[in-house]
């Protein structure tokens, strides 16, 4: 069915980066702060772009260059009506296939939802960029970017940018 098709479909990251303008909005909303106070630069082109957000270089106020992660808008929302759609699939598949039924198909479909919703809640990988780092700091070789607690909430990171070392 089209439901179906228009669901899947959506489950890609070659897309369009957000109109212009949209992802300072965005910035701005979630931070309290116009973008010009929170950072002393920041590129309206993304560095990058997917299907649940893009993300900006952009310099803090004290010149330390930082990628900016923003959520696109509504994406959550679609993402919970897209695994409804496809939790429907599942159940039907689990109902109509004997190898499905066995392997938990929509088991792992409800894991999947989950770890995606998580997904979406920037301040968890910012967690995790924490952990990580916590975990490796060993390996001096290896560098993790930290986030900017001050400019991290749900929909978007603030990151240490790591360019060009070696």
């Amino acid at each position: 069915p089209v439901r179906y098709l228009d669901a899947l479909a959506r489950l890609q990251d070659d897309v369009a980066p957000l109109e212009d303008g949209c992802a300072r909005t965005i910035v701005e909303e979630e931070l309290g702060l116009r973008v010009s106070t929170a950072f002393s630069a920041f590129s309206d082109e993304p560095m990058a772009s997917a299907s649940l957000g893009q993300v900006h270089r952009a310099a803090l106020r004290d010149g330390r260059p930082v990628a900016v992660k923003v959520q696109r808008p509504g994406v959550r929302e679609r993402v919970i009506e897209d695994m409804e759609v496809i939790d429907e699939l599942a159940h039907f598949v689990e109902l109509h296939g004997d190898v499905a039924g066995r392997l938990g198909f929509r088991a792992m479909v409800q894991q999947f939802r989950r770890a995606l919703l998580d997904e979406l809640d920037y301040r968890i990988e910012a967690q995790s960029l924490l952990r990580l780092a916590e975990d490796l700091a060993g390996y001096d070789r290896l560098v993790i970017p930290r986030s900017i607690a001050d400019f991290t909430t749900a929909k978007v990171l603030t990151m240490e940018l790591l360019e060009g070392r070696n």
